[in-house]
């Protein structure tokens, strides 16, 4: 027998349990959705019930997403309540499910409720079901009986209804002991035909508080009991546990079925409660600050950081990471990415909200903060997100602090993927194929005209690609589902799409041992350098170049066949440097030295990122050839760098010791350092943090991933320790704090080798290490060995 498992993705035999919602009434229901987040995930399970379709409407049996069938059986009916499925009584002379209940399809029993013998389908032996899915009990509440009385009955309807549960759990537990049950909460809703009360809402919002303790009661016998209202629940409602009524069918009339919004987010609070990755719409998963354009991370936005981004202001405050919308009449904050991108593959806008003050003073909802993307619009208020006037989601925006995604996606027909926009929030998707003229929009622009704050901080984009968010939830190990028949990204962690654009391609000659202008007078931009001789260094620009107002960003590849003997500079300048460097040492280029992000310049306005990606890359220390000074990377030398150093270890042999940030000099790194190990040999310390002196305004961190990384090196039968940092070596100040990583890790390294990590450090007790203000943070994502080394300073 199987059970649901966040850890390898299957979940065995699936039977969905309950009444009309479940069954599904005019739409796919909800089972549809979660058989979407599955597809998305790579999540295996196999459908098992004695029922096939919906009471009305839906999706029919054989229907495809993402390659995946889905058949749409499942032993729920219309009317039931949790008495019948438990087999204590019938509400009519012969019941729901033809007089049947749980015991006679698990094979437990062949007599049915109020007698006669059960000839129906069972599933027992190889069919057993490994989880359940259980949602029963509405029909109990508000059906039987006047539910204006509920409140006064609901001591009694609750003792019924748990016990009920708890029958039905002992038969799950006798057919499969290992079973994984997950209980639904009740759903909330607008009206129902016999008459509602604030209070009969109130009194099922309790139920379901009594629910929780039981599942928690109820925890080693395999229940979880999940809450799925998140998001449905209207805020804003004087009356309590009022369902959002754009989210069901008939919301004047008989507003306890969701529709297909409301399946939606049911299905995504029931994912996140397990532990699974949200739906991913068939796209790469990508976090924000990855992506095209970003300023999250700058220590201090301005004016002139927008204007230097590409953004058009007016009327907003700008300070400390945020944008405030907060003045009267309009204000507005427009990018504009040209009509020649966001065509085929889309676009994508990743922020964070907070608006208004919640219910202080009643609920604004009428002043919208918008997202126009020119043939759609995204509307935020107090209580809602919207696209257009339908609403997706209720929150009390002031309180929030999940990142709301807007990606138009471009579909799959052949996979069902529909075209349109999809939202996000958080992890969980709130808003599916959303309808807009085609994908033709060339920018966005912001705006609210309201007189509440609305704050808009980590703002990124990118408008050529779309992508759903990150997630720290699990997914299974078969192939996630992505549009259009593509490939999972060949990107590794901490790597970035490449851009090298129209620029030149120079041949380094047999024995030239040259110096290399990336940039010069005429605005050239050498794309890639490749041939059988050799760098001495590569400047970005023998002076000052750009501008606030005019940046333009460097990209050198270094390729096959290329040595140095001298050092790799990527960002070298007597003056300061407008714009980002990027630096890739790709396969087969030769490595002899020192690599450094920028050397002896004024200031680099922007962002230094170093790729190491060759597998004869062999970096030593000719620049620093004093044994106590021998460094194979640093992200900077005697330069202040006014925004983030990244470095991404692919491939190669690094002999000597790396630092993410300052080599020498007591200078300032605005933003932040990180450092990515994906593979390669390292024979010497690893730091995040600085050699000596400087400062680090955003934090650090150091992140090992998988286990193609041979950390140490060998000396006879003796192994040499690597240490790992996450602070400084000697001296200098990291302020935000700083953390090590170590992620996806099994028992041996690339070599078969164990893992022996000498410390994992904050700082080092004995060599100076400075100063680190803020928490330090070691971290083990999926690390299944042993553990062969040392803590030290850790928070």
């Amino acid at each position: 027998m199987t059970s649901a498992s966040v850890s390898d993705g299957n979940l065995g035999n699936v039977m969905y349990v309950g009444d009309s919602i479940t069954h599904g009434v005019n739409s796919g229901s909800w089972r549809w959705a979660m058989h979407k987040i599955f597809a998305d995930n790579g999540i295996s399970y196999t459908e098992k019930g004695i029922m096939t379709g919906n009471y009305s409407g839906g999706v029919a049996a054989g229907t495809s997403y993402g390659g995946r069938i889905f058949q749409n059986l499942h032993s729920s009916a219309a009317s039931a309540r949790a008495y019948e499925i438990a087999g204590r009584a019938n509400s009519s002379s012969y019941g729901r499910f033809d007089g049947s209940n749980i015991k006679n399809w698990l094979g437990l029993s062949t007599e049915k409720t109020q007698g006669g013998t059960y000839t129906g389908q069972t599933f027992t032996g190889a069919d057993t079901p490994d989880t359940f899915f259980l949602l029963a009990g509405t029909n109990d509440l508000l059906s039987d009986n006047n539910n204006s009385t509920l409140h006064l009955r609901l001591d009694g309807v609750t003792y019924l209804l748990l016990s009920d549960m708890d029958s039905i759990v002992s038969s799950i537990r006798t057919a499969n002991s290992h079973a994984s049950i997950l209980v639904m909460t009740i759903p909330c809703w607008t009206q129902h035909s016999n008459g509602n009360l604030a209070e009969t809402h109130q009194a099922v919002a309790t139920y379901n508080e009594s629910l929780k303790e039981w599942g928690a009661e109820n925890a080693a016998n395999g229940v979880k009991v999940i809450d799925i209202n998140a998001g449905i629940i209207d805020v804003a409602s004087s009356t309590p546990f009022y369902g959002v009524r754009s989210m069901f069918h008939n919301p004047t009339a008989d507003g306890l079925h969701p529709n297909a919004q409301g399946d939606l987010l049911m299905a995504g609070n029931l994912a996140k409660g397990m532990g699974y990755a949200g739906r991913s719409a068939g796209q790469e998963r990508k976090a924000a600050h990855e992506l095209g354009v970003n300023f999250g991370q700058t220590p201090s936005i301005t004016q002139q950081t927008l204007t230097a981004k590409g953004f058009t202001a007016n009327n907003v405050t700008i300070s400390n990471n945020t944008i405030n919308f907060n003045k009267s009449g309009s204000s507005t904050l427009t990018y504009n990415w040209g009509a020649s991108q966001g065509q085929d593959k889309g676009y994508t806008v990743d922020f964070t909200l907070r608006l208004g003050n919640g219910a202080t003073g009643g609920w604004d909802t009428t002043n919208n903060f918008s997202l126009n993307l020119g043939n759609g619009t995204l509307n935020i208020n107090e209580a809602y997100i919207q696209w257009g006037s339908t609403i997706l989601y209720s929150k009390d925006m002031s309180a929030n602090a999940d990142s709301i995604r807007v990606a138009y996606v471009a579909g799959d027909n052949a996979h069902g993927l529909n075209a349109g926009y999809y939202i996000w929030l958080g992890d969980v998707l709130i808003g599916e194929a959303q309808t807009a003229a085609g994908g033709s929009s060339s920018g966005l622009t912001f705006s609210y005209s309201g007189t509440l704050d609305a704050i808009l901080s980590n703002l990124a984009l990118d408008g050529s690609l779309s992508y759903a968010p990150s997630t720290s939830g699990i997914t299974g190990p078969e192939a996630l589902y992505l549009a259009n028949g593509g490939a999972s990204s060949a990107l590794k962690p901490g790597m970035i799409e490449w851009t090298t654009g129209a620029a030149a391609t120079a041949v380094a000659t047999a024995g030239a041992n040259a110096t290399y202008n990336a940039r010069n007078g005429t605005n050239s931009n050498i794309a890639s350098i490749t041939g059988t001789g050799s760098t001495k260094f590569i400047y970005a620009n023998n002076g000052a170049y750009g501008s606030a107002d005019s940046r333009q960003d460097l990209w050198v590849t270094l390729g096959e066949g290329v040595s140095s003997d001298n050092g790799w500079i990527g960002g070298h300048t007597s003056g300061d440097l407008y714009g980002d460097i990027h630096l890739r040492l790709a396969e087969g280029a030769i490595g002899k030295s020192t690599v450094f992000g920028t050397v002896n310049g004024g200031t680099v306005h922007g962002d230094i990122y170093l790729e190491f990606s060759s597998s004869t890359g062999t970096y030593d220390t000719s620049f620093t050839n004093r044994k106590a000074d021998r460094t194979s990377v640093a992200g900077a030398y005697a330069t202040a760098v006014n925004g983030d150093i990244t470095m991404v270890f692919n491939d190669g042999v690094f002999s000597h010791r790396i630092f993410g940030g300052l080599y020498t000099g007591n200078k300032t790194i605005s933003g932040s350092t990180s450092l990515y190990i994906n593979g390669g040999t390292f024979m010497n310390e690893i730091y995040a943090g600085n050699k000596t002196d400087g400062t680090i305004s955003q934090g650090t961190s150091l992140t090992v991933t998988g286990t193609d990384a041979i950390l140490g090196k060998a000396d006879g039968d003796n192994w040499t320790w690597t240490l790992l940092c996450g602070g400084n070596k000697a001296s200098g100040t990291i302020n935000g704090g700083t953390a090590i990583t170590l992620k996806d890790i099994a028992a041996t390294t690339g070599d078969g080798s164990e893992h022996k990590f000498d410390k994992y450090a904050g700082t080092i007790d004995g060599k100076g290490g400075g100063t680190v203000n803020g928490e330090k943070k070691l971290v083990f994502d999926h690390y299944t060995t042993s553990f062969l080394g040392t803590l030290q300073n850790f928070d």
